[in-house]
């Protein structure tokens, strides 16, 4: 036995010996992949920054740093139980490996770490500013150049919530990020948006500092190691504040003399779901609370006529003076999974007739055009006099799929609904009419389908399937005329993004 341990530890001293001798800037490169990439290196006398459960950073000493702005100091090491301590000063010998396209050494590949020191300054931290990282596209993320190393920023804003694995996404500075025109870089033809490379996310717990639940909107500033995780840059931070919290308001309250109308996705609100009961409770309670009880309410995404009718009466339960009808008509789906659109109506309202529109409308690949078919409601405000009023609510194709092997699909039918929304705007458009609902598209071209200006009849900037002429008159999108900061109904990878609209025409009587 103890010839094979003299044997194993001869080998090892012979692999240290003929490994390339480099620093971790030089194991990081210039691009997004190592050039020692699969190769046995040794890197010498760099600092451990942080400690995980499973994994360590380190990095170069900052007298040693080569200063290039195009390179990275740190590294990830992963390892079961590691076995170093923040401030050693350690020398190493492994494999260089990309995992998920981030560099790092991993203990499978076996780890040679030798404690030079015990206790030396930890390499100042990279600053973080409006300008670093950029907001331009570029093949290398400004973010690519500091994987590994100390950052810090005196200010940044959440820009959407914490995700279920403890992820926000945030961007530096006080002003969030939005979704912009086009296809994301690099696009094959224009508009191009640049994707927002400037967002990143920071775990407040991966280091075991204190966890929390973040929202949009709030400001906090950090220090921290930047790692690369599944397509994303993620801080972990080793110091952190939250400077600000979130704002949350609700809209206006309507004058005596105004007619309100809303519209809200319940996000697949279903009375076979397990969290029923709190979900509806807290629907209801956004619905009054912070919609103010809208006189007509188009939802979308309820399984059916039952779910509206809980709503409505839970509402009347907890407030007496507001009373909702429920109208649905079914798309005719079944199963556990079912979304309807549909309206709660305030007795504020009379003489309501609903109907489905484009219900048996043919998809030009085949079945039906409409999963989700658009709901036309003509009422009568009960004002002096009564005044005409039409909303026709929709929940169009989502964007899922658009760009990938079922985009031709995807495409399609998403240029086909807004042709055929189009022409149900025109058939109404002179008689108070609404336009509400989930459209699943952003205000502006998404570079393959501009939905919106198809149904407004408003100018796009281009698309892969251009846009008719087919709306006589153009229509407002009311979306837009809110202040900046608020034109959002959904983030997605950090982005906020207006994917449900309120268009309307010239309101005659009204």
């Amino acid at each position: 036995m103890k010839n094979i341990c003299l044997i194993s530890l001869f080998i090892l001293l012979i692999i240290s010996e003929l490994a390339a001798q480099v620093e971790i800037w030089e194991i990081q490169g210039t691009t997004s992949f190592s050039p020692y990439l699969n190769q046995t290196v040794t890197t010498n006398q760099n600092v451990v920054t942080v400690v995980g459960e499973d994994f360590f950073f380190m990095q170069t000493p900052t007298y040693r740093s080569d200063n290039s702005p195009s390179t990275s100091d740190g590294i990830k090491v992963v390892m079961n139980t590691p076995t170093v301590e923040v401030g050693n000063l350690i020398s190493l010998t492994g494999v260089v490996r990309e995992q998920f396209h981030r560099t790092q050494f991993d203990e499978g590949d076996g780890l040679t770490i030798t404690v030079d020191s015990v206790a030396v300054a930890l390499p100042l931290p990279v600053i973080l500013t409006d300008f670093f990282p950029s907001e331009a596209a570029m093949d290398l993320p400004d973010l690519e150049k500091v994987e590994g190393m100390l950052v810090q920023f005196p200010q940044a804003i959440t820009t959407g919530p914490t995700s279920e694995y403890g992820e926000t996404p945030i961007k530096i500075g006080t002003t969030r990020s939005f979704r912009e025109a086009g296809i994301i870089y690099p696009a094959p033809w224009s508009p191009e948006w640049d994707g927002n490379p400037e967002v990143f996310e920071i775990k407040l717990g991966a280091l075991g500092l204190l966890d929390s639940l973040l929202s949009g909107g709030m400001n906090l500033t950090a220090t921290g190691v930047m790692d690369y995780d599944f397509g994303d840059y993620l801080l972990l931070p080793t110091e952190y504040e939250i400077t600000s919290d979130a704002p949350f308001r609700a809209v206006d309250d309507p004058t005596a003399t105004q007619a309100t109308i809303g519209s809200l996705n319940c996000f697949v609100l279903s009375d076979l779901e397990s969290e029923y009961v709190i979900r509806r409770q807290k629907v209801a309670a956004y619905i009054v609370d912070m919609m103010k009880a809208p006189d007509i309410l188009a939802v979308q995404e309820v399984r059916g006529l039952s779910v509206l009718q809980d709503l409505a009466n839970l509402i009347k339960t907890n407030h007496p003076d507001i009373n909702y009808t429920p109208y649905l008509i079914s798309n005719g789906m079944s199963g556990g999974f079912v979304i309807n659109v549909g309206y709660l109506v305030r007795n504020t309202v009379s003489n309501v007739q609903v109907t489905q529109l484009g219900a048996d409308e043919p998809f030009s690949l085949g079945g039906k055009l409409h999963y989700r078919p658009p709901l036309l409601l003509e009422a009568t405000w009960n004002s002096t006099p009564p005044k005409p009023i039409k909303v026709l609510n929709l929940h169009l194709k989502s964007l899922n799929g658009i760009a990938g092997g079922n985009s031709t699909e995807v495409r399609t039918r998403r240029y086909e609904q807004s042709i055929s929304v189009a022409h149900m705007v025109e058939a109404n458009i002179n008689e108070n009419l609404v336009v509400v609902g989930d459209f699943n598209a952003f205000p502006f071209t998404d570079g393959y389908v501009d939905v919106v200006n198809q149904i407004a009849g408003t100018p796009s900037l281009g698309a892969e399937y251009p846009v008719q002429n087919i709306v006589s008159f153009p229509l407002t999108n009311f979306s837009t005329s809110v202040a900046k900061k608020e034109q959002y109904s959904y983030v997605y990878q950090g982005n906020a993004q207006i994917l449900d609209h309120c268009l309307g025409a010239d309101f005659q009587g009204l």
